[in-house]
């Protein structure tokens, strides 16, 4: 998970901790448990960042996350030629 993602979406920086999230099957995957299954510690330790903050974050990331992006064709990609077989590189 890249850093920025794993810092989007960890409650730890509004000062919680959540226990039990994570499960193992018998392949040694992990699994996300159930909700009713969560255990949640708030007010843990000081908080870096408002809840409120933590909490657009989280709609703006789930916003973006479920929206396609469209790979852009490089800008000189109609004007290479390769040569051996006489086509264009795109």
């Amino acid at each position: 998970m890249p850093t920025i993602e794993r810092m989007l979406t960890n409650i730890s920086y509004i000062g919680a901790l959540r226990y039990n999230y994570r499960g193992y099957t018998s392949k040694k995957d992990w699994v996300i448990n159930d909700e009713k299954d969560l255990v949640l510690v708030e007010n843990d330790h000081p908080a870096i960042i408002s809840s409120e903050l933590f909490e657009r974050c989280q709609q703006r990331y789930t916003e973006r996350k479920n929206t396609v992006y469209h790979v852009r064709k490089p800008l000189f990609a109609d004007l290479l030629i390769c040569t051996t077989h006489q086509l264009p590189l795109s």
